[in-house]
């Protein structure tokens, strides 16, 4: 048993089960929100990042591939985009590699096209910008 600056005594054993009990309620919260993270190295990461500074409330899920063009990011998201609603989030974080091709043409077309047709979520398009001087 422990004893606190009160003269309380509260057996260990309450704590660590109330504790459990807790978790376990957390494990079955309904994820109100989605979040995908797709993209190329950049992307690396963020999805822990992200988990980190939300709730309960949101389920995350990275989709990276490290040296991708921006067709292959968007391909790779496909599936899981269908799904989503306007209370999810789609975050795109890529095109370094057609930007470096000087294909930003290409790679503006296929955002457009890509956020057109599923036009049911949220995006946030993050890029890389480079010199190209």
């Amino acid at each position: 048993m422990t004893c606190d600056s009160m003269g309380t005594h509260e057996p260990k054993v309450k704590n660590e089960s109330r504790d459990m009990v807790q978790r376990a309620k957390n494990k079955h919260v309904k994820k109100k929100h989605k979040i995908i993270v797709t993209g190329d190295s950049h992307a690396r990461g963020c999805e822990a990042e992200i988990k980190l500074n939300l709730n309960e409330g949101f389920k995350v899920k990275g989709l990276v591939n490290p040296g991708s063009g921006v067709n292959t990011i968007t391909t790779s998201a496909k599936i899981d985009i269908q799904h989503l609603s306007k209370q999810d989030v789609v975050v795109v974080w890529g095109g370094l590699k057609d930007i470096r091709k000087i294909e930003t043409k290409t790679f503006i077309n296929c955002i457009q096209r890509f956020v057109k047709t599923n036009n049911h979520t949220n995006f946030i398009l993050m890029t890389s910008l480079i010199d190209m001087i």
